[in-house]
This record gives C-alpha cells, structure tokens and sequence, in this order.
C-alpha cells in the first residue's frame, strides 16, 4: 500500500521570509524613490522620462510585492507543497491565480526601471555610437517585456486552464519554464551591456582619475 510522504504532515512555514523580504523592499524602494523626488524638488529641476519611468517602475514593483505577501498569506506559499495538498487544496488554485498576477507585474517591474536608466543614458551621452546602443537596449527590453506579456496571457488556452483543468477538459498550456528560461537571455544581454555601456565614455572625460572612479562606482550601483 502506498504511504503518505512524512512532508505531507510536516507543517514547517518558511514563508514569513519571503513577506519580510518584500516589506523591506517597498520601504527601500519608496525610500530611494523618495529621496530622488526630493532632491530633484530641492535643485528646482524639471521632471524628465526617466522620472515618470521611475515611478512607474515603483507602482509596479511595489505590486510585486504585495502579491508576494498575498502568496504567502492566502496561498500557503513557503509550505511543503505535499502538506499543501493534504490541508489547504484549494490555495493552489489560489496560487495559481495570483501566480499569473505575479508573472505580469514581474516583467513591467522590471522593464520601465531598466527604461528610466537608459533615458538617462541618453540625457548624458553626446556620441551618436553610445545614443545608437541606447535605442537598441530601448528596444530589446521593450520587445522582451511585450513578447513574455503575450506569452503569459496566452500560457494556458483558456487560461483558467492552468488552476482548473477538469472544467476545462479542451485546455492545453505551453512549456511555461522554457518560457522563462528562454527569456532571461535578452535580459542577461541588456543587463551586462548597461553595465558596460557608461564606461567607454567616462575614459573619455577630461577629468581627474579620482572623479572618474567616483563617476563609475556611482554608474555601476545604478546599474546593480
């Protein structure tokens, strides 16, 4: 006779670190975001793209929070997955909804901050090559954001699918972690060439090596 798995009766909860790891992020977040309104409110500058782009990098990045709180609050995300299935069957259908939630705010999270960095870019860069990179990026990382939307909404056929296949026997889904695996590739790309991309120019200043120490640290924690 088949045994239960002794993780179906164990109810060890690692979720609450996941919540505390998200709380600490919003107030980072709103903290960081804070203190660039306040100091361009202190300089009199007016407000730019990149500082709509920054905002709305911050809407979505706190949503992606909250929806990790509600994963572990209402979808016992952080459980053993067999004593999910034992106790609380019904938050996996919970998860999965909040699953695609989650999946969308993801790629506009990280897709309108990446776009506040490289109109900054273009704020600062003069060369015709750099600015040229800069609209490339700009285009890789808004054809990936729309290309992995698309593919999450059409992910199951119909998507209620994905939480509910016997009321939807006719329902099929794609590989969703090939998806994600595949994505990450343009991603990886964009990543490292913003990283790179302010330095060439910074050798190129007619400033102090100091300055242009200080000038690249302050890109590169930009960019991480």
């Amino acid at each position: 006779m088949p045994t239960a798995t002794p993780l179906a009766s164990d109810a060890t909860d690692h979720g609450y670190i996941l919540q505390n790891v998200a709380i600490a992020f919003i107030v980072l977040d709103v903290a960081f975001v804070g203190l660039r309104i306040y100091t361009r409110a202190m300089k009199g500058t007016r407000a730019q793209l990149n500082d709509y782009l920054v905002l709305l990098g911050l809407l979505f990045n706190i949503g992606l929070a909250i929806e990790a709180i509600l994963l572990y609050r209402m979808a016992n995300i952080g459980h053993h997955l067999a004593w999910v299935k034992k106790h609380e069957p019904l938050s996996l259908i919970t998860y999965a909804k909040i699953q695609v939630s989650f999946e969308f705010t993801y790629v506009l999270g990280f897709t309108f901050p990446k776009l506040a960095i490289l109109c900054l870019y273009l704020n600062i860069f003069v060369e015709p090559s750099h600015r040229r990179t800069c609209f490339v990026f700009i285009g890789l990382v808004c054809a990936t954001g729309i290309s992995i939307i698309v593919a999450c909404a059409v992910q199951c056929i119909p998507l209620a699918y994905l939480w509910d296949k016997k009321g939807h026997p006719g329902g099929h889904c794609i590989a969703a972690n090939s998806l994600w695996q595949w994505s990450t590739l343009p991603n990886i790309i964009v990543d490292v060439g913003m990283f790179v991309l302010p330095f060439p120019a910074l050798s190129k200043l007619h400033l102090p090596t100091k300055d242009k120490i200080g000038l690249g640290v302050t890109f590169a924690t930009g960019s991480m």
